[in-house]
């Protein structure tokens, strides 16, 4: 007996969140990193009755946002991008051992933090990689890459927790060079390509890496797991620059992450991970049944810089060039768009064309201008 049925969606109680104010505020001693404050407000999970859901958030302009240390000077950030706020002072940062707290006026509501005090980094002591190899679909196809690790201790007693911020430099250059590019009615012209062959791209890396020492025998970090760089793209097919910052955060911090960490990454279904609120360091004290996610981090800074070439272990792809051959009969020169770079084979007398990714290192993201810091 078969006997129609159907699904309805159920919304569980627990995704029914009143609207928030997500703030995130970084204060560093590090000048490469200025004071940043972002603030947005949260959207409930359900956000209507026909079950929509969205995790987008509103950035929120207007706001009146301090820094203020213990010393009594006052710090103000100003908006200069939508829900982004930044010191007024460009010279401002943080100094080791004062402390700071934050205030923000919005929408007649007051929200702040307890002073934090700002604690100086350890020395990062090494960053290395290990060969790894990861599915990326389900029907089990791998790939290969580079599993960057970081290593750090820290001689004072007690505990540690650390937050670290990556950015990548990668130079790669193309192997093709043009001879001509063609240009109807005038057909094909002399073309070099010479200063778009090499090139420097920069990334950040986006992510939550973070770790404790907290029940470990030693203050030490071993080989914590950083990001993954795959075989296949332009990253690794020559040389690549990892620049890794390293913060000392407190113990409320790390917490914070791992908890985001846990919603952003780790939830594997409902019934698996619970939503819950995240707890920071931050209140509104004007109103504290009022709903706020935030953290205000003051933390030292410490930084590495380590080369890695090309890789020996596993074949690296970069962007897939495939030669067409123009100029016969399947590909006449009266079907080549205008602007068709030409390689030309002089031994057949043949002409071949490919992407034009492949005679301009720029259209993929990078500038032929190499950084000051690089090193060959």
């Amino acid at each position: 007996m078969v006997l129609p049925s159907c699904i309805e969606p159920f919304v569980p109680e627990t995704a029914k969140y009143d609207n928030s104010l997500a703030i995130e505020a970084l204060l560093t001693n590090d000048s490469d990193l200025p004071p940043m404050v972002k603030i947005e407000g949260n959207i409930p999970l359900k956000t209507s009755e026909d079950d929509s859901y969205t995790s987008q958030g509103n950035p929120v302009d207007g706001a009146e946002v301090f820094i203020i240390c213990d010393d009594g000077n006052e710090y103000q950030l100003t908006n200069v991008s939508p829900g982004i706020y930044e010191a007024v002072d460009p010279i401002f940062i943080g100094e080791e051992g004062k402390s700071y707290k934050i205030i923000i006026y919005s929408d007649g509501e007051i929200y702040e933090s307890g002073f934090e005090k700002l604690v100086a980094s350890p020395e990062i002591d090494s960053i290395s990689y290990k060969t790894d190899e990861r599915k990326i679909t389900d029907d089990g196809i791998t790939v290969k890459g580079y599993n960057f690790q970081v290593s750090t201790h820290d001689d004072l007693t007690g505990p540690s927790y650390y937050r670290w911020i990556l950015d990548a430099t990668y130079y790669y250059y193309l192997s093709y060079e043009a001879d001509f590019i063609y240009n109807p009615p005038f057909g094909r012209q002399p073309y070099d390509n010479s200063d778009l062959k090499e090139c420097w791209a920069t990334k950040n890396i986006p992510g939550i890496f973070i770790a404790g020492t907290e029940g470990l025998a030693i203050n030490s970090i071993v080989e914590n797991p950083l990001h993954f760089e795959s075989q296949y793209g332009d990253e690794l097919t020559a040389r690549y620059r990892l620049h890794v910052r390293q913060l000392k955060i407190t113990s409320e911090c790390y917490y914070f992450w791992k908890d985001m960490d846990k919603i952003i990454n780790q939830t594997g279904g409902l019934y698996e991970t619970q939503p819950f609120r995240l707890m920071g360091n931050i209140i509104c004290s004007s109103d504290p049944s009022s709903n706020v996610t935030g953290i205000f981090e003051v933390a030292g800074v410490s930084e590495e810089v380590r080369y890695f070439d090309k890789p020996d272990e596993f074949p690296v792809t970069g962007y897939n060039c495939t030669l067409i051959e123009v100029g016969t009969e399947e590909n006449p020169w009266i079907a080549i768009d205008a602007g068709t770079i030409i390689i030309y084979e002089e031994k057949d007398n043949r002409y071949f064309t490919s992407d034009a990714l492949c005679f301009d290192c720029t259209l993929r993201g990078g500038t032929t201008e190499r950084p000051p810091f690089w090193e060959f």
